[in-house]
């Protein structure tokens, strides 16, 4: 085996292109002659060994790689010119012509078998060299890491040391100061090196456990390929690639521990990151299914069926306008094939071809394409013997040869079409702008149903294409994003009918397949368009399964995922009307959005104009839709209807379902015309359509009454799909039955359906499962009402949506949306806030606490200040109803943190129910709830405990223990339990709850997991910091992870803390990291969940050993929360508390012990002396004045808060032990050796029994640091 200068061997040249070959071997003797190793070409190169062996085997490297390569090994020009010139015939090689009896589907297959096992493998053996890299990497940096933390250590005891010294002289303080500065410094180097070691040690296990698995599969590959070998008739591999060695790694940091410690650390991320990146590729690479052999077409003919020319030799390529898409596909591979192709669509004006060899795209749209002579006979006679492409399973009678290409995969179909063609194998087509594969489907697709008998539209769909591929006037060249919005040519007079929906949703079909993700949005409602994104957004797999993603967020998900993805994707918005509620759901990125709409205001972007048939489409229509028509028929049809698409569909279902003639038709549309013109009209449609409609229904009318019933109940409606399930509900059928007595029996709703179906005045999709009714059939339908008849059709239409209400559970149960989800659309469009029914009332109450719950906050508060208003203006301020809705409105501020606000509308409501109802009853108890929740989010505690306490107990009196409302307010009493200090309490309690909550309303209810949440918060705080990190995993595995609701990022923030406080300080960082900036971009930074966020990632990089961040971060929150809650209020005391610790740790002693002091006074005012917070500020206090020189006072604080800490806790807790570790070191300052030696053990021996071995406490109090205890928010 042919080896470099350092012994390694090069590996087989693995190609069969003899260009590449003979680049490949020319380079390999540059680096042979020269005498150089690989190794010693890594640095001149830039690259890796395992990329120089990769090039020098056979893989065509870029042009600076080459000339980089010639530079290092030779100083000939000649050598240089000959690489560059081989490079160039390797870039373009000659083409390898077919032999004339093409291989069988059998060899095919073997071949393509051979080549999958082979790529297969050479990607394992890549993948093994760079974990052996990265293994070796993290190994050097653990030993790197290793020496640095003792290193470190030493000089923060030999610091600690000076400074004691210096503190008993009290002579140099300049010196003291630096000294000061130093040792913190020194500190915060020893806490980064050690979180870096516990890291790098994770990363090299990780490493070496991939790097099994990787050479498992290798062994593997290597037999199969050897079987592959045996069964092809082929020799044993010879020089397999088993021998490659690893690349050789150089030390990641040079001479770490005697260079510069920050900068050392600096490098040692920055290698750490890159090598985590390696492995999150191969872990995804790994998770990947091995890629499926290609199927092969059915055996080739026994000779090429189409003898094409040579070079640059012209064929011609022969399609329907609606096979555009394969037309695109054929035409790229004809070319690559080095041939002219003169593409000529089969709708177009004829053309004789004579000699040329031709193509011809064969499928149903052919068959139907506008040609003279009429289908599949005028196709032939375009060009002489064409080789057909069958595209679907439309048959081909007529000579010649034909190929199926439908069922075929993109690989079987090039296979397929290059036999049968006798095409050259060409060098593979640039990748750029290459066409989709026709045969594939979108990955996420969500349509209506193609519209079978959609016409015409040539130059609009052709023009729609090349704006949108940026190729056109009115496109934008290059432009990633280009938004067509196509309204009508009266769009200034509203005019609907035209077609732009069927337009565009043809377009959608047609060439979906040039698309990885085709979504269609109903925007009529731009309030419900968040909605869809959301839904979007799951099949993203931006959220996974789980209760309670945030609507507002998850649309907000699915937006930027389009905007970062490399996937191409097209978006439509259909009938959006004013532009400026739209525009900020339209995405950015690689994908195309269409937006139809009737609205002038659009036209600031590009335009794609609409207008009616042209008399050619129009009759064509006609013609297609009505067997037996006469042209000239069809021609005076059109003209009555002018040519408006929607007008020519419902006179096209006319005629077909009638027997009326033609003359009589238009006759009757001429007199309804002239009755028309002294009415009054809506501006929404124009006067054709009112004239077909009003004969369709009166005839229907006369057919089925109850088909016009149906009709004038869904012109109260969203006009977009309706569910089949509304329509068969028990309530549809109340509201048909006086107009069909026959409909007792349910099988009859389907001539009902098909009553309104046949006159093309709704469309019934029952794959689907929806009825959708025009927005201008139902402008028609509604203007033939009176007042009273549309009065009492809207109610009609609120008992409805009230039947499809759940029977069981509210909008706080998940399992309930996908019902309330089908409620929403028709609110508006039924005025069902002007209801003066209490049981449609409840569905706008529900629509405020859905928003509410799914953190659609804004919307939220909108709509109950408009419900608020208006039923107070109406039913009172009094009203139950009323009550209600004020109540969510109080809710919605308290998330937003407004809780003052909150507090005064909440004890509003609660005086105005206990004057008009009774004290206990349920819902005057729920609003007590609400008034408690108030006080705790202000910091009143003792008083939202008393409260909560008197209010649970009644609400069981009234309901029962398992109630949920009682459930709900005994969550909240623990919640009161924990703020006031009282955590086994509220252990115990919420151990109870989370179990009755578990039964009465399931494992995965929000309610349900919030309780078990302040389950884990409470363990926390007892010190069991494993025991709430397990609970907040299985937490996050049921629930789905990396959610954006408040709830799923409330559970982040609840790990993130206990991760730290179990020791894994650096996934607590990322994960608070990630949590924050989730709040932040979703939620804003100024709720509460948000604040509590940024409290605990401050306090993260602190333990990373980076307390100007935290300062950073405390800084900002201690002004906000001064101004919103004021000074004195827990939440800014406990952000000012750990602050005065970041303060500490960046040197600034003064300040620090102004900061601790002051906060510690203040805790103990608000919270009460016992607190452990108050006590823990007294330890944090007691450290700084220990650091300040102030010895004696420390050992006193640290005294009396441990033995109060040991009373309110217990001896094991790990604050206590925590505690005592810092007396030891106290005691030690004060001289007094034996007595802190004692101390120290004891608190070592006691974190050693309840902390891992790793944890940083553990080996702070063994090295004699002071141990800091941060706090956390309050769960309000």
């Amino acid at each position: 085996m042919a080896q470099d200068r350092g012994g390694r061997p090069f590996g087989p040249i693995r190609t069969d292109i003899p260009e590449v070959r003979k680049l490949a071997a020319f380079l390999r003797g540059l680096v042979r002659d020269s005498g150089r190793s690989l190794e010693s070409l890594t640095g001149p190169l830039g690259v890796s060994t395992t990329t120089i062996g990769k090039y020098l085997g056979g893989t065509v490297p870029k042009e600076g790689f080459v000339t980089a390569l010639v530079a290092a090994t030779s100083d000939s020009h000649a050598d240089r010119r000959r690489a560059l010139i081989l490079l160039r015939a390797a870039l373009d090689p000659a083409p390898v012509r077919l032999p004339d009896r093409p291989r069988t589907a059998r060899a095919l297959e073997s071949d393509a078998q051979l080549i999958d096992a082979y790529q297969r493998l050479t990607r394992a053996q890549d993948q093994r060299d760079e974990l052996r890299d990265t293994a070796e990497n993290y190994g050097r940096l653990v030993v790197v890491l290793w020496t640095m933390v003792h290193f470190l250590q030493r000089r923060v005891d030999g610091l600690t040391r000076e400074r004691t010294a210096l503190l008993a002289a009290r002579a140099d303080e300049p010196r003291l100061e630096r000294t000061r500065r130093d040792l913190a410094h020194t500190q915060g180097q020893e806490r980064r090196a050690v979180a870096r070691l516990g890291g790098a040690q994770e990363m090299r296990r990780r490493a070496e456990d991939m790097l099994a698995q990787v050479m498992d599969q290798i062994g593997r590959l290597t037999e199969e390929l050897e079987e592959l070998r045996a069964d092809a008739g082929l020799g044993p591999e010879g020089e397999q690639d088993r021998d490659r060695a690893p690349a050789t790694v150089r030390p990641p940091v040079d001479d770490a521990v005697t260079a510069d410690i920050d900068r050392a650390l600096s490098r040692a991320d920055e290698i750490s990151a890159e090598s985590a990146r390696t492995l999150e590729r191969i872990g995804r690479e790994l998770d990947e299914p091995a890629p499926a052999v290609a199927a092969t077409a059915a055996e080739a003919p026994g000779r090429a069926a189409l003898p094409l020319p040579g070079v640059r030799a012209e064929v011609v390529l022969l399609h329907a306008e609606a096979d555009t898409l394969w037309a695109e596909w054929v035409e790229w591979l004809l070319t690559a094939a080095r041939l002219a192709v003169l593409r000529h669509p089969l709708d177009g004006t004829p053309e004789p071809y004579g000699q040329l060899p031709a193509v011809l795209l064969w499928s149903a749209a052919a068959r139907d394409s506008r040609v003279q002579g009429g289908g599949q006979e005028a196709a032939a006679d375009r060009a002489e013997a064409p080789v057909v492409l069958r595209l679907d399973g439309t048959p081909w009678r007529a000579p010649g040869v034909s190929l199926p290409l439908d069922g075929l995969s993109e690989a079987a179909a090039i296979d397929a079409v290059r036999a049968v063609l006798g095409l050259e194998e060409a060098p593979p087509a640039p990748q750029e702008g290459r066409p989709r594969f026709p045969g594939a489907v979108p990955d996420i697709r969500k349509l209506p149903t193609r519209n079978g008998a959609f016409t015409g539209r040539t130059e609009e769909l052709a023009l729609l294409r090349a704006r949108l591929r940026g190729s056109a006037p009115g496109g934008v060249p290059g432009a990633r994003q280009v938004h067509a919005v196509v309204p009508s040519v009266q769009t200034a007079y509203g005019l609907g009918g035209v077609g732009k929906t069927q337009l565009v949703l043809e377009y959608a079909h047609r060439f979906g397949s040039d698309y990885d993700l085709v979504w269609w949005i109903d925007a009529e409602q731009p309030n419900l368009i968040v909605y869809s994104l959301a839904e979007l957004a799951g099949h993203l797999g931006v959220l996974p399964d789980g209760a309670g993603t945030g609507v507002a967020e998850a649309a907000d998900l699915a937006l930027q995922a389009l905007g970062r993805g490399p996937r191409r994707w097209l978006l439509i918005f259909d009938n959006a009307d004013e532009p400026e509620p739209v525009r900020p759901y339209l995405p950015t990125g690689s994908g195309h959005v269409l937006i139809t709409s009737r609205h002038q205001s659009w036209n600031r972007r590009a335009r794609l104009e609409v207008s009616v048939f042209t008399e050619a489409e129009a009759v064509q229509h006609l013609l297609r839709r009505v067997p037996g028509l006469a042209r000239a028929d069809a021609a005076e049809v059109a003209g009555a209807v002018a040519h408006l698409p929607l007008a020519v569909e419902i006179a096209a279902s006319w005629l077909a379902e009638t027997d009326m003639p033609v003359a009589s038709y238009v006759e009757a549309l001429n007199e309804q015309a002239t009755r028309g013109l002294g009415a009054t009209t809506p501006e929404d449609y124009p006067a054709p359509l009112n004239t077909t409609w009003q004969i369709s229904l009166a005839r229907l009318r006369e057919m089925s009454p109850s088909s016009v019933r149906l009709l004038q109940v869904c012109s109260f409606m969203a006009p977009e799909p309706i569910s089949l399930r509304l329509v068969y509900s028990d309530q549809m059928f109340a509201a048909l039955l006086p107009y069909d007595e026959e409909l007792r029996d349910r099988l009859m709703m389907g001539r009902v359906l098909h009553g309104v179906r046949r006159f093309a005045l709704a469309k019934v999709d029952v794959g689907d499962g929806s009825l959708q009714v025009h927005r201008l059939v139902q402008a028609v339908v509604r203007d033939g009402m009176t007042l009273q008849e549309a009065d009492e059709t809207r109610h009609t239409v609120h008992r409805l949506l009230v039947g499809l209400r759940p029977d069981v559970g509210d909008t706080d149960d998940p399992a309930n949306w996908p019902d309330f989800d089908r409620i929403w659309p028709h609110l508006a469009p039924s005025a069902a806030d002007t209801c003066d029914e209490p049981d449609t009332r409840q569905l706008l109450i529900d629509r405020v606490r859905y928003l509410w719950q799914r953190g659609d906050l804004p919307r939220a508060e909108r709509l109950a200040r408009e419900l608020a208003e208006g039923w107070g203006d109406r039913l009172g301020e009094d009203d139950r109803q009323v009550l209600q809705v004020r109540l969510q409105l109080a809710g919605v501020l308290r998330s937003q943190g407004r809780f003052t606000e909150c507090l005064a509308l909440d004890e509003d409501v609660l005086e105005r129910q206990r004057r008009t109802r009774q004290e206990d009853h349920p819902q005057t108890l729920r609003t007590a709830g609400s008034v408690a929740a108030d006080l705790r989010s202000l910091g009143r505690f003792q008083e939202a405990l008393e409260l909560d306490t008197e209010t649970g107990a009644m609400m069981r009196e009234q309901l029962g223990d398992d109630s949920p409302e009682t459930l709900a307010l005994a969550h909240n009493r623990a919640l009161d339990l924990h703020v006031t200090g009282d955590y086994a309490a509220s252990r115990e309690l919420n151990e109870e709850v989370s179990g009755s909550f578990s039964v009465v309303l399931g494992p995965r209810h929000p309610q349900t997991l919030a309780s078990r949440a302040a389950l884990a918060g409470d363990l926390r705080a007892l010190g069991d910091y494993s025991g709430s990190v397990a609970l907040l995993r299985e937490l996050q595995e049921e629930s789905g992870e990396s959610r954006p609701d408040p709830a799923a990022l409330g559970r982040a923030t609840s790990l993130a803390l206990s991760l730290r406080r179990a020791g894994f300080a650096a996934e607590a960082h990322e994960l608070a990291r990630s949590t924050h900036d989730a709040y932040r971009d979703h939620h804003g930074d100024t709720g509460p969940g948000a604040l509590a966020c940024t409290l605990a990632l401050a306090s993260a990089y602190a333990a990373e050993g980076e307390p100007g961040a935290a300062l950073d971060l405390t800084s900002a929150m201690l002004g906000r929360l001064s101004e919103v809650l004021g000074s004195r209020h827990p939440s800014t005391l406990i952000c000012a508390h750990n602050h005065a610790i970041h303060l500490r740790h960046d040197s600034r002693l003064r300040e620090a012990l102004i900061a601790a002091r002051s906060t510690w006074q203040a805790l103990r005012s608000v919270l009460g002396e016992q607190h452990p917070y108050a006590l823990i500020a007294g330890v944090t206090l007691a450290n700084t004045l220990g650091e300040t020189g102030e010895a004696a006072k420390a050992v006193r604080f640290t005294t009396r808060c441990l033995d109060r800490l040991a009373e309110r806790l217990s001896g094991e807790h790990p604050d206590v032990l925590a505690t005592r570790a810092n007396l030891a070191v106290a005691v030690r300052e004060l001289g007094r050796t034996d007595e802190a030696d004692a101390l120290r053990d004891a608190a070592v021996a006691g974190l050693a029994r309840i902390l891992p071995r790793e944890h940083p406490w553990l080996y702070a109090a063994g090295a004699g640091r002071r141990i800091d205890r941060d706090l956390e928010m309050f769960p309000l």
